[in-house]
């Protein structure tokens, strides 16, 4: 008999809460409506700004493209690449170089990140593959420099040799690897 009298109010009761909850999704609703027009009208606001600074990117890249290839004409006027210079000052200007182009490092990978965000990654792959260039060519050009005291150091071992202790075939064999080496 009880059961039957709660009945009604329970009924009611899920009628209410099912009202609440129908008024909080179209408070909800309401609200996403307002947040997607203000959304909107952010967009409209601030497209120009974006515009500004995507522009401002992309001539900082097209900037950081001339500094590289300036720099990488420049690095051929260096002394690393004078026979006169010497071993030990040329590695200390390579030394100095590989400094120089962690700083192009350090900018290309700012300037990627800013592309990436503005949504032109691309831009940034010809600075990317100019700074690879310059690295091999500085890797190259260590790699050189320790060829040529290798040689030196053979050579010299060659001018303190007595005569009757050279052995001709022998330095003409060593003269070959070295050649080989080399390439």
């Amino acid at each position: 008999h009880r059961d039957l009298h709660s009945f009604p109010t329970r009924r009611s009761s899920d009628l209410l809460a099912k009202e609440s909850h129908q008024k909080q999704c179209n408070k909800l609703y309401d609200e996403f409506i307002v947040l997607k027009k203000q959304a909107k009208d952010t967009g409209k606001e601030i497209k120009p700004l974006v515009n500004s600074e995507m522009q401002k990117n992309v001539n900082y890249i097209n900037k950081l493209e001339e500094d590289l290839k300036g720099f990488q004409q420049q690095m051929k006027k260096r002394d690393f690449y004078r026979y006169d210079t010497g071993r030990e000052t040329s590695l200390q200007s390579l030394s100095s170089v590989n400094g120089e182009i962690t700083k192009f490092i350090d900018d290309t990978d700012q300037l990627k990140y800013n592309a990436e965000r503005f949504e032109h990654p691309g831009l940034i792959e010809q600075s990317q593959a100019k700074i690879g260039e310059i690295q091999n060519e500085v890797s190259l050009m260590q790699a050189l420099w320790d060829h040529i005291a290798d040689c030196q150091t053979i050579f010299k071992g060659y001018m303190d040799n007595t005569w009757s202790a050279t052995k001709t075939d022998d330095m003409e064999e060593e003269v070959k690897r070295l050649e080989r080496a080399l390439k």
